[in-house]
């Protein structure tokens, strides 16, 4: 459940992101830039890509609700980027350089909006259970804590398998890079 709400609100915000932005006067000011080194631009990719996983992520603190607000706007950032680099290159060329890294890049920001999610959504399941079951308020439940610690147990989980993704998107985006 969790990592479908984060797939419905991070495709929602991105096609947003990309309808909603003016790109003629953004088109116009951006110059395609010289391609870097592979380590330099895998250097930058990583200093973008994890700070917004661990953001996504620490919608754990708030118990997912702080990763609701991130998640579209990450997404909203995404679409208005795909809108400018449309309008620059067009879409055949956008697609042809991002194919190789893009599903990457966006299973790991959805993997990590997951793990930030994923409290919320279990405690409210926990919340609805509890309130409109007259077994589970006789039956020995989990505590909190437990029901916490085990959350916290597959959010940590989830954040490391965004992360490595991540790195492999890094990796790849920077070959790509280098081929245009």
């Amino acid at each position: 459940m969790a990592a479908v709400l984060a797939c419905v609100l991070f495709i929602v915000s991105t096609v947003a992101g990309y309808l909603l932005l003016d790109n003629n006067s953004l088109a116009s000011a951006i110059e395609p830039q010289k391609s870097p080194s592979y380590f330099s631009s895998v250097g930058h990719i990583l200093q973008t890509n994890v700070p917004t996983a661990l953001s996504l992520f620490a919608g754990v603190i708030t118990l997912g609700v702080a990763a609701l607000f991130l998640l579209p706007l990450v997404g909203m950032f995404l679409g208005a980027s795909m809108n400018v680099a449309v309008s620059i290159y067009g879409p055949g060329e956008v697609v042809a350089r991002t194919v190789l890294y893009t599903p990457f890049e966006i299973a790991g920001f959805v993997v990590a909006a997951t793990a930030g999610v994923l409290p919320l959504v279990v405690f409210t399941r926990r919340f609805i259970a509890g309130a409109h079951s007259e077994t589970s308020r006789n039956a020995p439940r989990n505590s909190f804590r437990q029901t916490l610690h085990s959350v916290l147990n597959t959010s940590l989980k989830l954040l490391g398998l965004s992360l490595v993704i991540l790195v492999v998107a890094a990796f790849v985006e920077g070959f790509a890079v280098l081929q245009v």
